[in-house]
């Protein structure tokens, strides 16, 4: 998956936050305070892949050791699959995560 970070200008340090459905912290990983684009595994650190599920990203800026702004990263994936469950359609990503059609704000060729 394709992370892009928007860390807020004058950050010097910024971390990259991944929480799962419920909201909980699952992983923390420093990435540098520019808008390029993270590549994010799915994986820990030692290479176990975290559990299948829906994940979001945000992007936590700091100044000098300071947090000055929390906020949503945006993602990229390529979908594979579109299904229907119930009365929703949900998107399958290359790599097999599932996403609700209903969170997707943006689409792009490639």
């Amino acid at each position: 998956v394709t992370v892009a970070p928007a860390p807020v200008a004058g950050a010097d340090q910024a971390d990259l936050v991944v929480r799962n459905a419920g909201g909980i912290e699952v992983q923390r990983l420093p990435i540098a305070p520019t808008a390029e684009p993270v590549q994010w595994s799915g994986r820990t650190g030692d290479g176990t892949p975290l559990a299948s599920g829906f994940y979001s990203f945000e992007v936590e800026s700091r100044n000098n050791g300071t947090v000055i702004r929390t906020g949503p990263a945006e993602i990229y994936a390529r979908v594979t699959e579109a299904q229907i469950h119930g009365s929703e359609i949900v998107l399958v990503l290359d790599g097999g995560q599932s996403v609700p059609s209903g969170s997707v704000t943006a689409l792009r060729d490639g």
